[in-house]
C-alpha cells in the first residue's frame, strides 16, 4: 500500500515538476511487482528523456509494453503502442512507427477494442503518405471520416480532411486540396479549434499562391495572422508574416514583401526557427539582387547557405541518431524476446512438472483405491466365510441336538435284546 501511494505521489507531482529523480524512479521500478503500477512507472520514466536526443524513452516504453501484455493490462498496452508509434514518427523512423501502429490495430481486433482503433487511423495515413503509398493512405483517412461521421470529434474529422488536403497537394491536385482544407476549416470553426483553423488558412494561402492567385492568398494569410495574434501563437505569427510576404511578392508589391520578410526573418531568428529564417534570407537575397543591392543580397545569401549547411548537418546527425535508435531497438526487442522465451521455457518446465506431479498423484490415487478395494473385498470375504462357518456350526449343532433327542427316545440294543429274550421265554 505504501509503495502504491509513493507511485501516486510521483504521478501527481510530475505535473508540477519538470524532471523527476531518475535514480529514485528506476529504483522504484526495480522493487515493484509485475503489475499495472510498474507499467505506469515505465511510462512515467520514458517521459523523463528527450524525444529526439535519447533512446531511453523507446527502451522504457518497450519494457512497459511487454509487461502490460504479460499481465493482460489492456489499457496500458494500448497506451504504450500509441506513444511508441508517435515517438518513432517524431524520430522519422516511419517503418517502425507503421509496424507498431499495425500491431496496435491487431491488438484492438483481438481484444474487441473497436472504438479505440480510430485513434491510429490518421497516423497510419500519414505514415503511408510518407512512404508514397497514397491510395492506401486515403483509405485510412476515409476510415477516420467514416468512424467519426456521427460524432462531434471535430479534431479527428478536421485532421483527416487536412491530411487529405496535404496528400492532394503532394499529388499536385490543388483543387482537391482546396476543397478538403475548406471542409477542415468549417469543422475547426465549429469546434473552436483556433490554432488549427489558422494553420489551415495559411495552408490555403500557399495553395492559392501555387495557383497564381496572390490576392486570395494574401487575404487568407492575413486571416491566419489575426487568429494567431488572438491566441497568441508566436510560431504561427512568424509563419503568417512569411505567407503574407510571399503573397505580396507574387503580387509584385516588392516593398511590402521586403518589410514582411524582414519581420519574419527577425522573428524566426529569435525563435531559432532555422527553416523559416533560411527561406526569408533566400527571398530577401532575390529581392535585393533585383534591386541591384548586391551587398545585402550577398549577405543574406551567405546566411541562407550557412543555415542550409547547419540543417544538412542536423539531418545527418538525425540519420545517425535514427541508426542508433534502430540498433537500440533491435537490441532491446531481442533482449525482451529472449527474456520472454526464458519465461515461456520456465512456464513449459513448470507445466511439465505439474503434469508429472498430477500424473503421479493420479497413479497413487488409483493404487490406493485398488488397495482399499482389495482390502474391502478381503474383509467382505472374511465376513462371508465367518458367516458360512457360523451357519455350518449352527446346523451341526442342530443335527447333534436332534441326534441326542433321538438317542434319548430310542431304546438301546441291550434293552431291545433283553425284551426280545423275555418274549422268547414267555412263548416257550
Amino acid at each position: 500500500m505504501k509503495k502504491f501511494l509513493v507511485i501516486i505521489a510521483l504521478l501527481i507531482g510530475y505535473k508540477g515538476q519538470a524532471k523527476l529523480n531518475l535514480d529514485s524512479l528506476k529504483n522504484l521500478i526495480h522493487q515493484a511487482k509485475d503489475d499495472s503500477n510498474k507499467v505506469n512507472l515505465y511510462y512515467l520514466l520514458h517521459s523523463q528523456y528527450p524525444v529526439y536526443e535519447s533512446n531511453e524513452n523507446v527502451v522504457n516504453l518497450l519494457k512497459g509494453l511487454v509487461l502490460s501484455k504479460k499481465i493482460k493490462y489492456h489499457r496500458g498496452t494500448l497506451k504504450h503502442y500509441l506513444v511508441l508509434s508517435k515517438i518513432f514518427f517524431y524520430k522519422s523512423l516511419y517503418h517502425e512507427s507503421l509496424k507498431y501502429s499495425y500491431e496496435y490495430l491487431d491488438f484492438c481486433d483481438k481484444n474487441n477494442f473497436i472504438s479505440e482503433k480510430k485513434a491510429v487511423y490518421n497516423n497510419i495515413g500519414n505514415l503511408l503518405t510518407k512512404e508514397g503509398n497514397y491510395d492506401e493512405a486515403k483509405k485510412y483517412y476515409y476510415l477516420v471520416l467514416q468512424e467519426n461521421a456521427n460524432t462531434n470529434d471535430y479534431y479527428e474529422l478536421s485532421g483527416a480532411y487536412t491530411n487529405l488536403a496535404l496528400l492532394s497537394i503532394e499529388l499536385n491536385q490543388l483543387d482537391s486540396g482546396i476543397i478538403y482544407l475548406n471542409k477542415s476549416r468549417s469543422l475547426q470553426k465549429k469546434g473552436n479549434l483556433l490554432a488549427a483553423y489558422a494553420n489551415s488558412s495559411i495552408g490555403l494561402s500557399e495553395i492559392f499562391l501555387k495557383k497564381n492567385l496572390p490576392d486570395t492568398a494574401l487575404s487568407l494569410a492575413k486571416e491566419g495572422m489575426e487568429i494567431y495574434k488572438l491566441i497568441p501563437e508566436v510560431h504561427g505569427i512568424t509563419n503568417s508574416f512569411f505567407a503574407i510576404a510571399s503573397a505580396y511578392l507574387a503580387a509584385e508589391k516588392i516593398n511590402l514583401a521586403e518589410n514582411h520578410f524582414l519581420i519574419a526573418y527577425k522573428r524566426a531568428d529569435s525563435l531559432q526557427n532555422k527553416r523559416v529564417k533560411r527561406d526569408c534570407a533566400l527571398r530577401l537575397s532575390e529581392i535585393y539582387v533585383n534591386q541591384n543591392k548586391y551587398k545585402q543580397a550577398y549577405e543574406f545569401n551567405q546566411i541562407a547557405q550557412k543555415i542550409e549547411g547547419e540543417l544538412a548537418f542536423e539531418k545527418e546527425k538525425g540519420k545517425m541518431l535514427q541508426a542508433e535508435v534502430k540498433n537500440e531497438l533491435i537490441k532491446t526487442e531481442n533482449s525482451l524476446k529472449e527474456k520472454e522465451a526464458e519465461v515461456i521455457e520456465k512456464n513449459r518446465e513448470k507445466k511439465y512438472l505439474y503434469t508429472l506431479l498430477i500424473g503421479l498423484a493420479i497413479l497413487l490415487f488409483l493404487a490406493y483405491r485398488a488397495y482399499a478395494q482389495k482390502k474391502k473385498s478381503n474383509t467382505l470375504i472374511s465376513e462371508q466365510k465367518k458367516l458360512v462357518e457360523d451357519k455350518q456350526k449352527e446346523i451341526l449343532d442342530s443335527i447333534q441336538y436332534a441326534q441326542r433327542i433321538q438317542s434319548a427316545q430310542i431304546p438301546s440294543e441291550k434293552m431291545v435284546a433283553k425284551i426280545l429274550s423275555k418274549i422268547k421265554k414267555s412263548n416257550s
